[in-house]
């Protein structure tokens, strides 16, 4: 039995986008997503999205029913991204802002530490968007050079700081700007005015985690002084005051 058909004519040979929007006509939790060929041949398909109508109609935005329990218990913030998803199992699978922004299928995705790709299709752009329609203050987590397993040695840091640099760009930056108006770009020309950015997360037993939250600190402060940062841990014995802000140790217990 068929609930929705639609239709496509491939009409390219090189990597093209196809929208299509089906209308079910009945309700069926085992009801399958099938993609069929009319004649043989061969065919390439990456990123297939099938999205229902998204909280407030944004394109590519949040899940329904997710959304409105999470607009229900009226955050005050939302700190993103959660836990170790940012560190990664190793440097190379880190998470990297700049590859969660822009179209859906140009996103590389990236391994988290449970073993699955995420095609990080919330990306650094929804979650502003998110915290904005929310009502939220965005806290965004920036990786400073530690994975799981890797560190990023100090002389070679110069990459993430500038991450964490133009994540404020991006965020806050006026459209004459090079991450500003890539936002724009995207549809938001007002700044975010993101006020806080955690850096690392749970990193308190990693050696380097001082050398490599000052290094951060005192570029982001010098630039961004109104920016206030986040430990993951109490520094203030190693760390001049004036670098932190905040601490936000995480206690676990059963």
């Amino acid at each position: 039995f068929k609930y929705a058909q639609q239709n496509i004519r491939i009409s390219s040979t090189s990597w093209t986008k196809y929208t299509i929007v089906l209308t079910s006509n009945g309700v069926d939790s085992g009801a399958v997503f099938a993609l069929r060929l009319k004649n043989e041949g061969t065919l390439w398909i990456d990123v297939v999205a099938l999205f229902p109508k998204a909280w407030l109609g944004v394109q590519n935005g949040l899940r329904l029913d997710l959304a409105q329990m999470l607009n229900a218990i009226e955050p005050k913030f939302v700190r993103f991204p959660g836990g170790t998803y940012i560190l990664g199992t190793n440097m190379a699978d880190a998470y990297r802002w700049k590859e969660t922004i822009g179209p859906i299928e140009e996103r590389p995705g990236h391994y988290d530490i449970w073993g699955y790709l995420s095609t990080d299709g919330l990306g650094y752009y929804e979650y502003l968007l998110m915290c904005e329609q929310l009502g939220a203050a965005p806290l965004f987590v920036m990786n400073i050079g530690l994975s799981t397993s890797d560190v990023v040695p100090l002389d070679q840091l110069e990459p993430w700081i500038q991450d964490a640099l133009d994540a404020i760009e991006y965020a806050n930056g006026p459209t004459t700007s090079t991450w500003g108006r890539l936002r724009a770009a995207a549809g938001h020309p007002d700044p975010f005015n993101m006020k806080h950015m955690a850096l690392g997360n749970e990193n308190c037993g990693n050696k380097d985690y001082v050398s490599h939250y000052v290094e951060f600190a005192r570029r982001i402060k010098s630039q961004y002084p109104s920016i206030l940062l986040v430990a993951n841990c109490d520094i203030s014995d190693h760390v001049p005051r004036n670098l932190i802000d905040f601490w936000d140790f995480h206690v676990y217990s059963s």
